[in-house]
């Protein structure tokens, strides 16, 4: 069965997406929930998982900066997480976004271009990709595909490390989870990757050797 795809690059640090569009006037955002257009038809949103603690975003035409005081333990669910993304995320519809749709055969081409992490705190850079057997756009996907380009300190995926692999030509650990909701299979990158051009076709193809619910 192929699968409808939704992608979202998610992180606390700024993550280059191949594009253009019109740049918007700079917001700050400090609501649990707040979403903006960051660069037409990138849209950007903030979700505090668990967290009443105080976070802000400064979002401008090109990125956004995060302040955030959280101090929670780092072994269990993240205190937050911060989105740029192109896509439907829970019925929050990028302006103009053509996904989900149906995977064909065809190469996927992304680059990533991720700051330095910092360095303190424990935080992650990711890239999450949502499948599913069908369209869906109102709630979450099945299917969590994560792509781990930096990390620091004891952050881990949801789940177990399962195995290793090369995929692209850079060397991953493999982890599956279930996060209550969706399958996650989570690519984490044996050294940081700041810098990467790369076809997320051949993660895709990889996650159906892993997944419990997109099988072709």
């Amino acid at each position: 069965m192929l699968a409808a795809v939704g992608l979202a690059p998610a992180s606390a640090a700024i993550i280059a997406v191949a594009g253009g569009g019109t740049a918007q006037a700079s917001t700050q955002l400090c609501d649990k929930y707040g979403s903006t257009v960051v660069r037409d038809p990138l849209r950007r949103h903030e979700q505090p998982l668990g967290a009443d603690t105080p976070q802000c975003l400064s979002v401008t035409g090109t990125g956004f900066a995060v302040t955030a005081d959280h101090h929670r333990p780092t072994n269990g669910a993240p205190a937050s997480y911060t989105a740029v993304h192109y896509s439907c995320h829970y019925g929050n519809c990028s302006p103009g976004t053509d996904l989900p749709m149906r995977i064909g055969r065809s190469a996927v081409p992304a680059t990533v271009c991720a700051s330095p992490t910092p360095s303190g705190g424990t935080h992650s850079v990711s890239y999450a990709i949502w499948l599913d057997p069908a369209p869906n756009t109102q709630v979450v996907s099945k299917q969590e595909l994560m792509i781990w380009f930096a990390k620091r300190g004891p952050i881990r995926p949801v789940g177990a490390k399962v195995a290793t692999a090369t995929v692209d030509g850079g060397a991953w650990n493999v982890w599956f989870g279930f996060n209550g909701t969706s399958y996650v299979v989570a690519y984490v990158a044996r050294s940081s990757i700041t810098m990467w051009s790369f076809d997320v076709r051949g993660f895709i193809t990889n996650v159906k050797k892993r997944s419990k619910v997109i099988d072709a």
